[in-house]
């Protein structure tokens, strides 16, 4: 079975909000007194009530009587997803066909999707709640996380797994084409763990006027325990109960429900599987050589230089390729039967760009090798700037950068197709992941001692390798911050690493 993370998914591992409110995620909820909530008394819903909601089902196949203002609200739901006894989590994802239809009526292919176990660790809770307003709903507004762990909380996020609750910061779409449109959204303060299954209830919801959001009747069904002759609401029961149980424990009392759900977070297969296999093949094949290189362009004119800088140095590195065609933009990786990413018969020409300080050159001290990671769509050539080579003559630093491709300057083309049709995201996804191992191997031969420091480039005018070896080190800001974290997360070739204005991931930061 192929197996692919989605976009958020690979991103948000390592991601955290900003540093303005204190870290509050993983404490205990501040909850007085820890509450049970009664189960009422079944009851049998009214005929007439039973015949709404079965035409509601009827009317929306495949979508969340939940909330029936979208298909795929509320998002993220184990309504979504199927028993896979197969899987890591015991769930796959099931998104139905023809949702998200753009402007030329092409709907979203959910394929890539539903290779998934579960849902993006960092993804957001969204809700259509019209006219619903933050402060009145007592909802936690991004300037006061620490008050979604309160009693008084208008959302309550769980870790069903482990019993804790979760902080998080609310706010309302500010690109909703109408008031009748807006969507409600919860923000994770921190990433959701892997494979466990989270409860997200809402009560208290109320405009701006103070009056009371309608609670949907299929979750009035499951909350007042009335019952049905209908299949698809009562096979979802027992999972239910299971919600109100845990949410009440956490002090969100069943009672005071107005709106509730589950979802599972995908697994460590799902997240990092893919990009762990690619890293691992991609160096047992390597060994302990260096990657293949040249030394195309070595500018040395100090009118084309920095102050400080002495030598340009641009080229070319090889990396095993596990893409489609020639690893253009668009292209996908290849996969085994079982769905893991195989080496595609070839090797990846990644470019790379170093500059080098004059100090190191004069000698006798080497210099301690930085992979730099650029920013959003941007380039590797972005290594070159002038604030760049003062950090690196300053502290006898050599930088060097590639691409990020998937999402560097030469993707734009393909993230604007993507646009048009999303169904074609997983390509962004797929060469995203291969330009995160280009960068593991930018790493290795900078610092390998067949690499870099073997040809003249990178030596000094008596012949010593102008590098010192052992060990590098990662700097990016921005989306260099991001896809660091990343590649960080996974390097063989370095520990320490300086991630700049990183406070968001892709979920948050693309909305602003």
């Amino acid at each position: 079975m192929k197996i692919r993370p989605t976009f958020i998914v690979l991103l948000a591992t390592v991601t955290l909000l900003g540093a303005c409110s204190k870290d509050t995620s993983s404490q205990s909820p501040k909850v007085t007194t820890p509450t049970t909530s009664a189960k009422p008394k079944a009851a049998e819903l009214a005929a007439a009530d039973v015949a709404t909601l079965s035409a509601t089902i009827d009317a929306h196949p495949g979508c969340d009587p939940l909330d029936t203002t979208s298909c795929l609200l509320p998002f993220p739901s184990d309504y979504f997803t199927s028993a896979d006894t197969k899987s890591s989590t015991g769930r796959r994802i099931a998104l139905p066909s023809g949702q998200f239809a753009n402007v030329g009526g092409t709907t979203l292919d959910p394929t890539e999707w539903n290779h998934n176990d579960g849902f993006s660790p960092g993804t957001p809770i969204v809700l259509m709640a019209a006219g619903v307003d933050v402060t009145a709903s007592k909802l936690p507004p991004q300037g006061d996380i620490a008050s979604s762990m309160e009693d008084s909380s208008g959302s309550v996020v769980v870790d069903l797994t482990t019993g804790k609750r979760l902080a998080h910061w609310a706010e309302v779409d500010s690109g909703a084409p109408s008031p009748d449109k807006q969507l409600l959204v919860l923000h994770p303060a921190a990433t959701y763990p892997e494979g466990h299954r989270i409860a997200v209830g809402f009560r208290h919801l109320k405009t701006a006027g103070g009056e009371s959001i309608a609670t949907p009747l299929a979750f009035k069904v499951y909350r007042d325990n009335l019952t049905t002759t209908i299949d698809s609401i009562e096979s979802r029961r027992k999972d239910m109960e299971s919600m109100f149980d845990g949410l009440a424990k956490a002090g969100a009392p069943r009672a005071d429900l107005e709106q509730a759900w589950t979802f599972t977070v995908a697994s460590a297969d799902t997240l990092a599987g893919p990009l762990l296999a690619m890293r691992d093949d991609a160096f047992k094949r390597l060994g302990t050589a260096a990657p293949a290189f040249t030394a195309d362009e070595v500018i040395t004119d100090s009118t084309q230089l920095n102050p400080g800088i002495g030598r340009l140095v641009k080229g070319t590195f090889d990396v095993p390729s596990y893409l489609s065609g020639t690893g253009e933009p668009g292209s996908s990786l290849v996969v085994d039967p079982d769905g893991k990413p195989k080496y595609a018969g070839y090797d990846y020409h990644a470019v790379y760009s170093c500059q080098i300080p004059q100090s190191v050159i004069d000698g006798p001290d080497k210099a301690r090798m930085v992979v730099y990671g650029h920013g959003l769509l941007g380039s590797h050539g972005e290594v070159e700037n002038s604030q760049v080579a003062k950090i690196a003559t300053t502290n006898k630093m050599i930088y060097c950068a590639t691409d990020w491709i998937g999402m560097s300057e030469s993707d734009v083309g393909n993230a604007l197709t993507i646009l048009g049709d999303i169904s074609k995201f997983s390509t962004l996804v797929d060469r995203g992941e291969q330009g995160i191992l280009n960068t593991l191997f930018l790493a290795r031969v900078m610092i390998n001692e067949k690499g870099f420091g073997t040809n003249a480039a990178f030596r000094t005018a008596a012949g010593a390798s102008v590098i010192q070896g052992g060990e590098a080190y990662f700097d990016g800001n921005s989306q260099g911050s991001l896809m660091g974290g990343v590649a960080t997360a996974i390097a063989q070739d370095w520990t320490k690493a300086e991630l700049g204005v990183a406070s968001m991931d892709y979920a948050i930061l693309l909305s602003r």
